[in-house]
């Protein structure tokens, strides 16, 4: 394969196949993480990293190593391992695509039908559901809906109608939780009807969730770039009751469409992004810390004053906290990585507007 020695050397990826059988799959024993670069909407394409854990390196040409030197099409929104496959939801083209999380080659044309500005996605049985703005849904909320795609067949099966513009989205409890960002309540559609109740009244919008060990989950409340939050923060989520029983107060939680909440693996401290633009519409702000037990903040970010944080995600295996920045739509971001301990132990350049770190088992 053209492409084996740049791979072995760049990507920190062993893998073997056969040159003239394209069908074989290669066998990759992966070494490190993946950071997914957004791009430019409109301009440059996303793109994939590699961060090699054993020589401390990351690589900005990790798709074009896998993919015969080809740059990866359209801009991720999110990317979702699931079933031995890597789904990309492409933004700008409205798309899904997907790669062999192994070796990371696409072999299939993206899916373009019923998806119509996909935003996220959730895995369950032989389905994903996705979020789908449905267009311009900060006009008209009513246009967004949830997608059923069928990883089997390659299709969308159906649109279930959402207004309000779906995000981020969980499932617990045969039922899937959706964050909209356009209507301040949360939506939970019961996976054997299809049907919708909602927790309502929130005092902001949401976005993102995160599920803890027990099924529950916390969520993001935002304010957005037009209706600031009347108390924004972290809630707290009882999926068997349906309730939002508690919310963590905290100031300028994110607005990005990025990993903006992690937790460690023991679920024990959740990292969450707080930044606002300041009057030179500079976008400034922390990584916070959350104490579950104590229901705190803890006195120190890990990080703070840091211009155009983007993303925040947590190693599952050494809870080493990966930081992304992108100060420039136009220009390479940064990925910042510390100890469980707090400690940076290194900065590294990667594509342009790095979003989200993708944990491959």
């Amino acid at each position: 394969m053209k492409n084996l020695g740049l791979l072995l050397a760049i990507v920190g990826l062993v893998f073997t196949s056969c040159e003239k059988d394209e069908s074989i799959s290669p066998i990759i024993d992966i070494t490190g993480n993946y950071i997914i670069n957004f791009g430019t909407y409109g301009g440059a394409e996303g793109s994939l990293s590699s961060f090699n854990y054993h020589s401390k390196t990351l690589s900005n040409s990790t798709f074009k190593a896998a993919n015969k030197n080809k740059s990866m099409q359209g801009n991720p929104q999110y990317a979702y391992e699931y079933k031995g496959n890597i789904y990309f939801m492409g933004n700008d083209r409205d798309e899904l695509y997907f790669l062999n999380k192994y070796s990371l080659r696409q072999t299939n044309n993206s899916v373009t039908e019923n998806l119509v500005k996909p935003r996220f996605c959730v895995g369950h049985e032989d389905y994903l559901y996705i979020s789908c703005w449905g267009g311009d849904v900060w006009d008209d909320n009513t246009l967004s809906y949830i997608a059923v795609y069928n990883i089997n067949t390659n299709t969308v099966e159906k649109k279930i109608p959402l207004p309000g513009g779906p995000e981020g989205l969980e499932i617990a409890n045969n039922k899937l939780f959706c964050a909209l960002n356009y209507q301040n309540k949360i939506a939970i559609m019961d996976l054997s009807t299809d049907e919708f109740t909602y927790i309502n009244d929130l005092p902001a919008f949401s976005s993102y969730f995160l599920q803890d060990k027990e099924s529950n989950l916390y969520v993001t409340l935002v304010g957005s770039y037009s209706v600031p939050a009347i108390t924004s923060g972290i809630g707290y989520i009882n999926t068997q009751t349906n309730t939002l029983e508690k919310i963590f107060e905290l100031e300028n939680v994110s607005q990005g469409y990025a990993s903006i909440m992690d937790a460690n693996s023991d679920f024990t401290k959740l990292y969450i992004l707080a930044s606002a633009y300041d009057t030179d519409y500079n976008l400034t702000g922390a990584v916070q810390i959350l104490d579950i037990a104590s229901g705190t903040f803890t006195a120190e970010p890990l990080v703070k004053n840091v211009t155009g944080l983007n993303g925040v995600s947590v190693n599952p295996k050494n809870d080493d906290v990966f930081v992304m920045v992108s100060q420039s739509a136009a220009a390479p971001g940064e990925l910042m990585i510390f100890d469980n301990m707090g400690l940076k132990t290194g900065t590294y350049d990667t594509g342009i507007a790095p979003s989200w770190a993708l944990f491959v088992n």
